[in-house]
């Protein structure tokens, strides 16, 4: 994503986390400060990977933070006091403006599932997965071959993921089985609508969460209305 898209666009710092973080452990640290220190800085203080990619920066040299997590129904990683809480509602609070906190994205259930998307249906391959599947997710979907290899997939796939995912959310969401315009894109599928709706529809019920992945979402708002009009001209073709 960063190579396709943002390699003229901005100069972009990616940190991944080890497996032990979590957007909960980022979450805690700025709420036992009462949100009084940044959040590049705590992510400076957890990773020791983030410490040497961040050295030399302050984090008035960032204009924008973006978050991709991937749903995590256990908490198991939160102290004991907040587990009892429905806690994802008030990450989507805390980390909802790119230019403050930062700007939270979700992927159900896990980051994995953007192999999910089949290229000539614009779609995803399954609609639903149980919660209690864990780890064995990755290596179910290991062998589809499209989506393989994320450090190789083009922009006309990518695009092809933008399409799937907002189908996807607009189901999830409304049970619409359409493209919405883009304003209705703006204003009901949110990252915090979309978690409503998987918790009320799908994890509350059933223990299972509808598969969908966050990252082609956050494309389609990051490059604004003129992206979603190419991305969509192409629907079909």
């Amino acid at each position: 994503m960063q190579e396709v898209f943002f390699r003229e666009v901005a100069e972009t710092v990616v940190i991944s986390f080890p497996a032990c973080g979590n957007i909960y452990m980022i979450w805690n640290k700025l709420r036992e400060n009462n949100f009084s220190i940044d959040v590049i800085d705590v992510v400076r203080e957890m990773s020791p990977e983030a410490g040497k990619l961040l050295e030399g920066y302050s984090s008035r040299d960032f204009s924008e933070v973006y978050l991709f997590f991937d749903y995590d129904a256990h908490n198991n990683n939160l102290p004991l006091k907040y587990r009892s809480r429905n806690v994802i509602r008030e990450l989507l609070d805390t980390f909802d403006n790119e230019t403050e906190n930062g700007k939270l994205y979700i992927s159900y259930p896990m980051v994995e599932s953007l192999r999910e998307i089949h290229s000539e249906t614009e779609d995803y391959r399954n609609f639903y997965v149980s919660l209690d599947v864990g780890e064995a997710y990755k290596r179910e979907v290991a062998e589809e071959l499209e989506f393989r290899d994320f450090r190789r997939i083009s922009r006309e796939r990518w695009e092809v993921a933008c399409r799937a995912s907002v189908k996807r959310a607009h189901l999830i969401v409304d049970y619409k089985e359409s493209i919405p315009t883009y304003r209705e894109f703006l204003q009901n599928l949110t990252q915090a609508k979309i978690y409503e709706a998987q918790w009320d529809h799908f994890v509350c019920f059933n223990r299972v969460v509808g598969i969908l992945n966050g990252i082609p979402l956050f494309l389609l708002e990051y490059f604004k209305e003129s992206f979603w009009n190419h991305v969509m001209s192409c629907l079909g073709k």
